[in-house]
């Protein structure tokens, strides 16, 4: 199982980020998007489940935490501001499970970051 990570900001565009997801998860099936509780309803989100047609997963910011000893792109910055250390890596691997591996690691743009897992 392959789960897309996303974190994004409020200044994204849906259509912007769904071609980076496209673009990020070429080659690979992706069977879940998993992001955190806060962008739950978001236009973004509804243009990702459209085009993947897959489950979302949503996290709270908390629960995220929990796997910041597997992240490999922790920001201090972003635990300041919604309290956890990562979103899209975090996301991932909860998701995927407790054996999951990222096979992506976090990938920055403007508005948006994106990382991949896969159950181990």
């Amino acid at each position: 199982m392959v789960i897309l990570g996303i974190g994004f900001s409020s200044a994204a565009k849906p259509a912007e980020v769904v071609e980076l997801a496209r673009q990020l998860s070429a080659g690979h099936e992706i069977d879940g998007i998993a992001t955190i509780a806060s962008k739950r309803g978001s236009a973004v989100i509804a243009a990702l489940e459209d085009v993947f047609k897959v489950p979302v997963f949503f996290y709270e910011a908390s629960a995220l935490e929990t796997m910041t000893e597997r992240l490999k792109n922790p920001s201090d910055q972003l635990f300041k501001r919604i309290g956890c250390h990562g979103v899209a890596e975090a996301a991932a691997l909860m998701a995927a499970g407790k054996q999951a591996v990222l096979i992506v690691e976090k990938v920055s743009f403007a508005n948006a970051t994106f990382a991949l897992a896969q159950t181990g």
